[in-house]
């Protein structure tokens, strides 16, 4: 039989300890790298110093009235039509006064009858009085013939007073326009019974148009008579109209305000027009905007991130900057303090950056 060799073992201490020796004579294995992420921004700009609203609203006439009869009875005739015009003293629509007149003679004769019995009152007083100034007459009889002359009287001022109502009653039969005016709308016709105060004719009045618009709360405070604005309508493209705010409420109905804005009536214009205002105000303080979503806020209040220039081109490090903010309007978000023109806000990326961050700007 042959030889067979013996094979040396190395001890387990000693193979670890030659593996940390051989470990340790290599490089040192590099850290991973992990890309950086990526977030866009837009670059502030300084806005101008006045600030532009626009509110909705209806031209209306400055005065609009229903007229209507002060008594009741039926419409023989009537003069007006929708669009047409009316002068001042115009009968517009007049009542059948054949009840009136009847009134007013029953009146008249009620009032001759008791200007007869004061008169013989009067006479009976007198010769009682003579009577009574030469013994002939009583005290009694002489109270009695002064009662009945007063009396008498004070029928008469009744009679009278009557005698007027009953003409002025005649006189309501006729409906007449105070001032120029133009027809919106005609309600009654001829040969209807009306009641007294119903509306017969609409009409639109006076030299000017207004606006009636809603202003929120929080910019009412701007609004004071005499506030000028301009005023477009989308019937009538292409032209500007200039307006003055005339009345401002006082309550507010929900979380606006009604206000009135005046204009002077041209023959473009009519009632009934959807138009739109505009106003410029002082912004006050120095404003920029931005998209409504670069702002956040947490425990700390708000803030946006800005962009530092790093050492990379491309490469940039995030900021927090706290910020004080306004209104949101359509065009974005208003920032009061806190950026200044020049600043770079992220505008996309915000729920994934902290302060201090390196990342790779867009």
């Amino acid at each position: 039989m042959g030889r067979i060799g013996r094979v040396a073992l190395t001890p387990l201490p000693a193979l670890l300890a030659s593996l940390v020796l051989l470990a340790g004579c290599g490089e040192e294995a590099p850290a991973p790298e992990f890309p950086l992420r990526t977030v866009r921004h837009v670059t502030v700009t300084p806005e101008p110093d006045r600030r532009v609203r626009s509110f909705s609203g209806v031209s209306r006439a400055a005065q609009q009235a229903s007229l209507s009869f002060k008594v009741a009875g039926t419409i023989r005739s009537l003069d007006a039509a929708v669009g047409g015009r009316t002068r001042t003293g115009q009968a517009i629509a007049e009542l059948d006064p054949s009840g009136f007149r009847l009134q007013l003679q029953r009146a008249e004769a009620d009032l001759l009858r008791t200007e007869a019995e004061r008169r013989n009152a009067d006479v009976s007083y007198e010769r009682v009085k003579g009577l009574y100034a030469n013994r002939s007459a009583s005290r009694t009889e002489l109270d009695a013939a002064r009662a009945a002359s007063e009396s008498t009287n004070a029928l008469v001022s009744a009679a009278a007073r009557a005698v007027e109502l009953a003409r002025l009653n005649l006189s309501y039969t006729s409906l007449r326009a105070g001032q120029d005016c133009s027809v919106v709308e005609v309600v009654a016709d001829v040969g209807e019974n009306v009641g007294a105060g119903q509306p017969v004719v609409t009409v639109n009045c006076g030299d000017h148009l207004e606006i009636a618009i809603t202003v929120p709360e929080t910019l009412i405070a701007g609004f004071t008579p005499g506030l000028a604005g301009e005023i477009v309508f989308d019937a009538l493209p292409g032209r500007t109209f200039r307006g003055l705010v005339s009345e401002v409420g006082v309550a507010a109905t929900g979380t606006t305000f009604p206000v009135t804005v005046r204009m002077d009536e041209t023959d473009e214009v009519r009632a009934g027009l959807a138009a739109r205002v505009r106003f410029a105000f002082d912004r006050g303080k120095a404003t920029t905007l931005l998209p409504a979503v670069s702002v956040a806020e947490d425990e700390r209040g708000r803030f946006v991130y800005t962009l530092v220039d790093g050492d990379e081109a491309g490469v940039g490090v995030i900021r927090r900057r706290p910020v004080e903010v306004g209104e949101l309007t359509s065009r974005g978000l208003e920032v009061i303090s806190g950026i200044s023109p020049g600043d770079r806000v992220v505008t996309a990326g915000i729920s994934v950056v902290r302060d201090g961050m390196r990342v790779r700007v867009d």
